[in-house]
């Protein structure tokens, strides 16, 4: 070694032995982040794996999986992982300690999706529903529009008194089922899981309610399975394919009893003609099939009231009382009466 670099050693050595105030620093973050990371992980049932003795010393007794790497190696690994937790553009993140993770398709957002989430505050928990996304893309689906408007959807979450998360399909689409359960409670740190009784996961749909629970139970997580909701009238399941087909039949009546709120469409243009003939465009979700619908339309103006829509494919038109020209090129929210 160079003499400078030599001395350059020997003055850190020094230092160190003396306590300098860099090294204390270091130790308290290297602490603080090893206490934030344990704390959130611990509190949803999972242990650390990649920590070691110097690094968490300051903590007491840690419950260790696995070979223990050497301390550069889990000081690396305990600063990428309080990163990630910070990174809210990471799908994968960890949620937050008490989140209880509600998990289903979520696109109509109806009545048995609530009662996840009901049931996830039940238990003392945070809401947190876990979607999907690009899964018309990977499986081969025929493209087609949301059941809610991206422009409604949170109003619907915060109406439930929940969050979402989502995932992208193809990078879950292949996981056997004891693999998706370490991805809950490694990667999203889940300490409770929601779903209904009829849920599916894993590689070709082969976990079922039943597995999960199993699976998460071995890893420290309580599962909850909720009853599918039904309606009153018939012996049939609340599911988004049921609203598809009641849009289809234009029976607006039973798609807000399934949904629990009246169906929205959100048209992201209109165009005035004749004074009082409003035509709307571009819906963001999917349209009833055509015919004559009561409704209630709002803008981002202050004309909002009652009136009928004629729907047919993408396109509608709506007879207005008053004169529509302040009205057109604004979006339209329309509430179909139920």
């Amino acid at each position: 070694m160079p003499v400078a670099g030599l001395k350059d050693a020997t003055t850190i050595a020094h230092r160190r032995r003396e306590g300098s105030p860099f090294d204390a620093c270091s130790g308290v973050l290297v602490c603080l982040i090893s206490g934030l990371m344990l704390w959130h992980r611990t509190g949803c049932g999972f242990v650390f794996r990649y920590s070691s003795p110097r690094a968490l010393g300051c903590l007491g007794p840690v419950r260790w999986r696995g070979p223990i790497p050497d301390a550069a190696h889990a000081e690396a690994n305990i600063i990428r992982e309080a990163r990630r937790a910070l990174d809210h553009s990471d799908p994968f993140s960890p949620l937050p300690p008490k989140a209880g993770t509600c998990l289903g398709k979520f696109d109509a957002l109806h009545l048995g999706h609530q009662a996840l989430a009901q049931a996830a505050r039940e238990m003392g928990f945070e809401p947190w529903m876990i979607s999907f996304s690009g899964m018309a893309e990977v499986l081969g689906w025929q493209p087609r529009k949301p059941l809610v408007a991206p422009e409604h959807r949170s109003d619907v979450l915060r109406s439930f008194g929940a969050q979402e998360r989502v995932l992208p399909f193809a990078q879950v689409q292949k996981l056997s089922p004891p693999d998706f359960v370490d991805l809950l409670v490694d990667r999203l740190g889940a300490s409770a899981v929601i779903c209904g009784a009829d849920f599916r996961f894993g590689f070709k749909a082969r976990g079922d309610a039943d597995m999960l629970r199993t699976l998460a139970n071995e890893r420290g997580v309580v599962v909850k399975v909720v009853p599918l909701e039904t309606s009153t009238s018939k012996d049939v399941k609340f599911s988004s394919s049921l609203v598809r087909q009641l849009l289809a039949e234009g029976d607006m009546r039973s798609a807000a009893a399934v949904l629990g709120r009246p169906y929205r469409v959100f048209w992201q243009r209109s165009r005035c003609s004749q004074g009082t003939t409003l035509h709307v465009m571009d819906p963001s979700n999917e349209v009833p099939k055509a015919g004559r619908y009561d409704v209630y339309i709002g803008t981002n103006r202050p004309y909002a009231g009652p009136t009928t829509v004629q729907v047919s494919g993408s396109q509608g038109i709506l007879a207005l009382d008053a004169d529509c020209s302040e009205l057109s090129g604004d979006a339209v929210d329309m509430q179909f009466g139920g």
